[in-house]
C-alpha cells in the first residue's frame, strides 16, 4: 500500500492492519523516508513534489518494499496488488511495469 500525500501516518498503518486482519500480507511504504509525515496541507504540498521530482528515490524505495514483500513466506510473488491513495496512486502508476 502506498499512502496519500500525508505519508505513512496512523491512518495508513490502520488500513494495512485491516488488510492483514482479513488474511492478506499487507505492507505500507514510507515514500518520504525516515518517517516524515505531514500534518497539514502546506506540509504535504511540499513533501510530495520533492519526492516525485526525484524519481530515482521513488524507484529505490518502491522496489525495496516490493523486494521485501516478495520474500515473505505468506506471499505469492505472482499475485501482488497495490492499493494506493492519491499521491500513492501516482507512485504506483509511475512504477507500473518497472522492475529494473
Amino acid at each position: 500500500m502506498v499512502p496519500e500525500w500525508w505519508g505513512l501516518n496512523d491512518y495508513a498503518r490502520k488500513r494495512a492492519r485491516m488488510l492483514a486482519e482479513l488474511g492478506y500480507t499487507a505492507w505500507a511504504i514510507d515514500m518520504y523516508g525516515v518517517g516524515k509525515v505531514a500534518t497539514n496541507p502546506d506540509e504535504a504540498s511540499k513533501l510530495s513534489p520533492e519526492v516525485m521530482k526525484n524519481f530515482d528515490v521513488v524507484k529505490v524505495r518502491f522496489l525495496a518494499a516490493m523486494d521485501f514483500l516478495e520474500r515473505q513466506p505468506t506471499v505469492d510473488p505472482t499475485r501482488i496488488v497495490a492499493i494506493a491513495y492519491c499521491f500513492g496512486g501516482a507512485v504506483v502508476l509511475s512504477m507500473a511495469g518497472r522492475r529494473s
